[in-house]
């Protein structure tokens, strides 16, 4: 009884150390094929809205389109026209 238990931890210690592995490999994968967006002043991007309070499937989860003004001070304003050549996404981490 007492080495079934200890080949049930020896067991899950494998399965986690696959685990992470296979994660690794997985992400390292992913990140082969994404290439960083180089933005610079003019161009239009959409802003990633934050999730505060009551949220559904159906809220919009990007707003815009901004323009950025001035990319070092991280500054956007609001484009108003409503023609848009297929404005690109800021992630995140690159919120203005």
């Amino acid at each position: 009884m007492r080495t079934n238990l200890d080949m049930l931890q020896e067991v899950q210690e494998v399965a986690h150390i696959k685990e992470y592995v296979a994660k690794a490999r997985a992400t390292q994968k992913y990140n082969t094929k994404v290439f960083p967006q180089k933005l610079k002043k003019g161009d239009l991007v959409l802003r990633r809205t934050l999730k505060d309070g009551i949220t559904n499937k159906l809220t919009p989860k990007w707003e815009g389109p901004y323009i950025i003004m001035e990319y070092d001070k991280r500054i956007l304003a609001p484009y108003s026209t409503k023609k848009i050549k297929r404005p690109t996404r800021l992630s995140p981490k690159m919120t203005f």
